[in-house]
C-alpha cells in the first residue's frame, strides 16, 4: 500500500533537512578564523551541548556531511552549502594518500589526521563517495579525480576470496590488511563503486560491487536480519561492540550497525 506525503509534510521534512545541513555549516571548525588551524574544514563527530564540547570529525563523518550538503546545495542552489562542502572536502583531500610511491595504498583515505600511519577502508569509502557527489554539484574535476583514485585502490586490492581490504598500513612498511575471517562489514566498502559507475558509465566498477552484494545476501536470515559473517554459528559469538554481539542467542550474530551494506545491495539491484 502506497502512502503519499502531504504538501505540508513534505515542506516540514524539507525544512528539517535544511536545518541539519545548516548545522554542518555553522559548526564547521575554523570556517572563518583562524585559517592556519590544522582542523580547518572539519565537521564534528560529537557535540555535547550542556558542556559545549566537541570531538572533531573523521573521514566517515566528513563523508556523511558531504552527502547532506551536496543534496542541500542541489535542492536549494544556496552557495553556502557548496562552500562548506568544498572546505570540508579540502580536509578529506589532506587525508588521502596520493603518492605513487605506495604501489598498493595510493588513493586510500586516512582515518582522522594526515599524519596517521594507516587508513580504514569502510570509513574512507564514505569520504570518497562524498567527493564524487561533490563533483556532480560543483563540476570541479579534482573531486572526481580523488574519488576515482580511491576506487582504483579498491580494484587493485579486491580479492574474490578475501573481499575488500579492511585497512592499509603505510608505515613502517606498506601492508594491505584483510579481515579474517571474511567479515561482511568490510564489504560495505563497495559503496563508492556504485557512485563511480553512475558518474562514469564504466563497467569496470561493477564486478566487485556485485560480488559484495551477493556476499551480503548470503549473510541475510529468513527474517531479513543481516548477520556479521557467513555461517556465524560455526564460531564462538562475537564480543559486544558497536556493530554486533548484542542481545541473546542468535541475535548476537546480527549487525545492528551495518554501515551501509543495504546501500550496496540496492545499488547492485539498480
Amino acid at each position: 500500500m502506497k502512502t503519499q506525503l502531504s504538501t505540508s509534510d513534505k515542506a516540514r521534512f524539507f525544512k528539517a533537512g535544511l536545518r541539519a545541513a545548516d548545522w554542518f555549516v555553522s559548526s564547521q571548525l575554523t570556517r572563518y578564523r583562524p585559517d592556519w588551524d590544522a582542523n580547518r574544514g572539519r565537521f564534528l563527530y560529537y557535540y555535547c551541548r550542556p558542556a559545549d564540547r566537541y570531538v572533531p570529525g573523521i573521514n566517515w563523518t566528513m563523508g556523511r556531511a558531504l552527502f547532506t550538503l551536496t543534496d542541500a546545495c542541489r535542492a536549494t542552489g544556496n552557495r553556502k552549502y557548496r562552500d562548506s562542502a568544498e572546505l570540508g572536502a579540502s580536509y578529506v583531500a589532506a587525508l588521502q594518500e596520493m603518492d605513487p610511491f605506495f604501489k598498493k595504498g595510493a588513493g586510500a583515505i586516512r582515518e582522522n589526521i594526515p599524519q596517521l600511519a594507516w587508513a580504514g577502508m569502510l570509513d574512507g569509502a564514505q569520504a570518497a563517495s562524498g567527493l564524487i557527489m561533490l563533483e556532480q554539484v560543483t563540476g570541479r574535476a579534482e573531486w572526481l579525480r580523488r574519488g576515482i583514485a580511491f576506487g582504483e585502490f579498491l580494484l587493485r586490492n579486491f580479492s574474490a576470496t578475501k573481499g575488500f581490504p579492511a585497512k592499509v598500513v603505510f608505515e613502517p612498511e606498506e601492508q594491505i590488511v584483510y579481515s579474517v575471517p571474511n567479515l561482511l562489514m568490510a564489504q560495505c566498502t563497495a559503496m563508492p563503486l556504485w557512485h563511480l559507475y553512475k558518474r562514469t558509465g564504466q563497467k569496470r566498477w561493477l564486478p566487485p560491487l556485485l560480488w559484495a552484494a551477493d556476499f551480503a545476501l548470503k549473510c541475510q536470515r529468513d527474517d531479513g536480519a543481516i548477520e556479521y559473517r557467513q555461517s556465524p554459528g560455526s564460531v564462538p559469538p562475537p564480543k559486544p561492540n558497536q556493530h554486533e554481539g548484542r542481545g541473546e542467542g542468535d541475535d548476537r550474530y546480527v549487525l545492528h550497525n551495518d554501515d551501509g551494506i543495504v546501500v550496496v545491495i540496492l545499488a547492485a539491484y539498480m
